[in-house]
């Protein structure tokens, strides 16, 4: 059925009426943990222009799209907050569920669909553009909203309008944490931009349903609603056949040996995990073009390497890659994960610094002093490529020195250079360049980062070398894997994510 009219007509002739509007309040121990989510960088702010990314990723969610200008002036009213990146194995998110449905059950009337989440912060005294401005939201029948304000509601940081029997009423002087679930495609509405601090917000689309089901799948900053409003009945995260029928050929996880490659300091029950550090769990191995797996040949039914190929050059990416295709049972299944670096190249080239913010590299800015700059350019560069010298120990061991003249950090090159090589190369070349500059340190020790790839670069590189790339579908990817691999979900709102097999 994907008529929403029927649907919604089937629901109410057996389900109660949904109010039109209702006010409530989330906890205050939930309101803390989405300040502390924000304030820690766990929730990221972005530019609404970096939103076109991963729309391929949505096979349930239909899609808005945007012309360039409106996306613009959209820009300037508002910034986009990462919480549409976040999916049911989040528990920040869950528990926002959870309280929503506890708070709006009996007002929703019948059971619904958690369907889309989002969040954003609306500028101060911004122009009346947008979301600022009164609308409806135009979504097929049977859907309503719940807006979650994280600031206060007020003049001064801002408030919600609507109109009801052509009566303007203002939601103001509310505290921090107030909820609003209102029916948005039949109420004329509004958020009203403050005259001095920025308003938070959280939208969660519901849809009235005869069944309840939670949003075990991401959400996007322009989703609507489903594409079908019966879909989700068919739709099981833990189902092979979800990301793309060739899944129904991936053997059985549990008919073979699972490996994790560069695991870092894992004890993974049922894993082989290898490093080159010693740790309870790890099987140490040099990773260099002369490495051996200790696997038998096709023994292995799942590869996992999250957040290590970047770490490597291509003469020992080669080797690995040979090893695991001789271990690789047929049809074996191999999840990479590596920094996103078509997501970083887009920040670049939207100036959007928060991105480099929470990626570890606060941990070795003490070594920049009197070497070179903190700044946006840098920290990227080094996310490409970076290296350590000798005075600086080894960081991957953690035997790391405190010596004044210790370095780790990227190659130092001026910044009209650097940004002219940000500007014209794609990640490879990109890292070609960088890694020369970092070789040209006579006290240069060893890379950290130094090799990148966009999403085609990587698919090419592994075609190359015997495994085929059939999903890049990053959110489908970790749904499907999530039972498997305990870790596949950190870090996501910045991976990019292969799902191949050897041919």
């Amino acid at each position: 059925m994907k008529n929403f009219t029927d649907y919604a007509k089937l629901v109410d002739a057996c389900q109660p009426p949904s109010v039109s509007l209702s006010v409530a309040k989330i906890s205050d121990n939930l309101l803390g943990k989405i300040k502390n989510a924000i304030q820690s960088g766990e929730i990221v702010e972005t530019n609404i222009l970096s939103c076109k990314d991963r729309l391929d990723d949505h096979i349930l969610l239909k899609v808005d799209t945007h012309s360039d200008q409106t996306e613009e002036k959209l820009n300037a009213i508002q910034k986009v907050l990462s919480l549409h990146r976040f999916n049911s194995t989040d528990s920040l998110l869950r528990e926002l569920h959870t309280e929503v449905r506890d708070l709006f059950s009996a007002d929703v009337g019948s059971p619904f669909v958690i369907v889309n989440s989002r969040m954003w912060k609306t500028l101060p005294l911004s122009e009346a553009f947008g979301p600022n401005d009164f609308h409806l939201d135009g979504f097929d029948s049977g859907h309503l909203k719940v807006m979650i304000y994280i600031t206060p509601l007020s003049l001064e940081s801002g408030y919600f309008e609507f109109k009801h029997a052509s009566i303007t009423h203002n939601l103001v002087n509310f505290p921090a944490g107030t909820a609003v679930l209102f029916k948005n495609s039949d109420i004329m509405h509004r958020g009203v931009p403050g005259t001095v601090d920025s308003r938070i917000s959280i939208e969660i689309t519901l849809m009235r349903a005869t069944v309840n089901h939670d949003q075990t799948w991401y959400g996007n900053f322009y989703g609507r609603h489903l594409v079908d409003p019966t879909i989700f009945h068919h739709f099981n995260p833990h189902d092979e056949n979800l990301a793309h029928s060739s899944l129904t050929n991936i053997a059985k996880i549990s008919s073979g040996l699972k490996v994790n490659i560069g695991s870092g300091k894992r004890d993974w029950s049922e894993w082989l995990c290898l490093d080159e550090l010693e740790h309870r769990g790890v099987e140490k191995i040099i990773f260099c073009p002369q490495s051996s797996f200790p696997l038998d040949n096709e023994s292995v039914s799942l590869f996992y390497s999250s957040h290590c190929f970047e770490h490597l050059d291509d003469e020992t990416l080669n080797q690995i890659l040979k090893e695991m295709h001789r271990a690789a049972k047929t049809n074996a299944a191999f999840v990479l994960k590596i920094p996103d670096y078509d997501y970083f190249l887009r920040q670049f080239k939207s100036g959007i610094s928060q991105s480099m913010h929470g990626k570890g590299i606060e941990d070795v800015l003490k070594t920049w002093q009197g070497r070179i700059t903190d700044n946006f350019l840098n920290r990227l560069s080094m996310m490409f490529c970076g290296y350590w010298n000798k005075a600086y120990g080894d960081h991957f061991t953690g035997n790391i020195s405190d010596r004044e003249n210790a370095y780790h950090g990227p190659a130092i090159v001026d910044e009209d250079s650097l940004r002219t090589i940000f500007e014209l190369e794609s990640p490879r070349g990109i890292v070609e360049h960088l890694r020369k500059f970092a070789l040209q340190d006579p006290e240069f020790s060893r890379f950290n980062h130094q090799n990148a790839w966009s999403r085609n670069e990587m698919v090419h590189f592994l075609s190359e070398r015997g495994f085929e790339v059939f999903s890049t579908q990053s959110s489908l990817i970790v749904q499907r894997f999530r039972e498997n691999i305990p870790d596949i979900g950190s870090m996501q709102t910045w991976s990019g994510y292969y799902l191949a097999r050897k041919v």
